[in-house]
């Protein structure tokens, strides 16, 4: 059984839920540690067992999981894509990198289509990310068509488009101070939220990014400076030195920042981009301690009213 905390931001309580149980070749893993749990930005919860059996679920308050066959690559903490087809009836699962050190392709992209439950195995990702194609080191978001995948430090970005089904050519996405950053689909558009740093001073930014060019337009939000400290320097010189510690995952106009530190108790600033000026950010009330879970996962999404009952 894996437990879940959800935060209606409206009333702004915590509520604390118990997810559906999860399939039983699943549970299995999990008791022999060789289950790994994730989320993908687009509000995605999935399991991978065995490194290529994967089961996962649209909505977090489901009661059933989706199993897909087995992928044709064993992978460790790869990238994930979604795309619904036109007409809602089915979607296609993109994913990408954190292949098996004893695979043949490191970089290998498949693509899982729900109606036909089958993987189709597509052109790789560009080898500018050989070695580093894992979701810790990557960030990823699907925005029109097109599957963008970006390296969270250097910022090298690429996409794939689901038309032509090849690649585009990688650029760079970095904007001057950034030192650790993520991609984020919100309402059709491509951002990136990134840590940066002047003169020691910390910030975190969020900016538009223009998709043709694949490059950082306009500023659109900067977290004011008494909750930037909430993601400071560590005291024993860990990650966050660099705010390197900090993720991100967005639903409709707000994007979520947090930290994957359990020092930092558990405290998530939320910015709103419909709202102009400081009231874009604020601080949600304190999540419960967390100390007793092996693996912490936050993300975003939408429940529907028909999944509550």
């Amino acid at each position: 059984m894996a437990q879940g905390n959800s935060m209606d931001t409206v009333s702004e309580e915590v509520l604390e839920l118990i997810v559906a149980k999860l399939p039983a070749v699943s549970v299995l893993a999990a008791a022999q540690d060789k289950l790994a749990m994730a989320s993908s930005p687009d509000g995605l919860l999935y399991s991978i067992f065995t490194l290529s059996d994967l089961t996962y679920k649209r909505e977090f308050l489901s009661k059933q999981w989706s199993e897909a066959p087995p992928m044709k690559y064993s992978r460790n903490a790869p990238l994930f894509g979604v795309v619904d087809s036109p007409d809602g009836e089915s979607h296609k699962l993109l994913v990408a990198g954190g292949v098996s050190f004893f695979e043949d392709d490191d970089l290998a992209l498949e693509i899982y289509d729900s109606a036909s439950r089958s993987w189709e195995v597509c052109e790789s990702l560009p080898r500018e990310f050989r070695n580093n194609s894992s979701r810790h080191w990557m960030t990823s978001a699907v925005v029109d068509g097109r599957f963008f995948v970006a390296e969270v430090y250097t910022g090298l970005i690429a996409s794939f488009d689901l038309q032509t089904m090849r690649w585009s050519a990688v650029g760079t996405l970095r904007p001057a101070g950034v030192v650790h950053s993520h991609l984020l689909a919100i309402r059709g558009n491509l951002y990136l939220g990134g840590s940066c740093y002047f003169e020691d001073k910390h910030s975190f930014k969020i900016w538009k990014v223009n998709v043709t060019a694949q490059e950082c337009g306009v500023e659109v939000a900067s977290m004011p400076s008494a909750l930037c400290r909430i993601f400071g320097p560590s005291d024993d010189g860990g990650p966050e030195r660099k705010g390197e510690g900090i993720r991100c995952v967005a639903s409709g106009d707000l994007i979520y920042i947090f930290s994957r530190e359990q020092y930092r108790d558990n405290q998530v600033v939320v910015c709103d981009l419909s709202s102009p000026g400081a009231d874009q950010w604020s601080l949600l009330p304190p999540l419960p301690a967390t100390g007793s879970f092996n693996n912490v996962i936050g993300f975003s999404s939408p429940v529907k009213i028909g999944s509550l009952f």
